[in-house]
């Protein structure tokens, strides 16, 4: 049943909409090789994200990347089958 307002969104489409227009809106910006913290923050205000969820997504990505990292590593040093 759809609610006032038009059609039901499901989760799903939501995470990929929301996604698109995170890339469509990066895609505005010159990020060059990257963005520094702040400017993460900052970029999030313009898209109406509280600081709390981005702080909260940067750290999940630093923990991600520190895994990669870790995993790549331990791989390299495995002899070879």
């Amino acid at each position: 049943m759809a609610k006032e307002g038009g059609d039901l969104v499901s989760r799903e489409a939501l995470e990929r909409i929301i996604k698109r227009a995170a890339e469509l809106q990066a895609g505005e910006h010159d990020v060059g090789d990257g963005l520094t913290n702040n400017e993460v923050l900052a970029l999030g205000k313009d898209v109406g994200i509280p600081d709390r969820y981005l702080r909260q997504a940067m750290l999940e990505e630093q923990t991600r990347s520190a895994r990669w990292r870790e995993d790549g590593a331990t791989r390299s040093r495995r002899p070879a089958r």
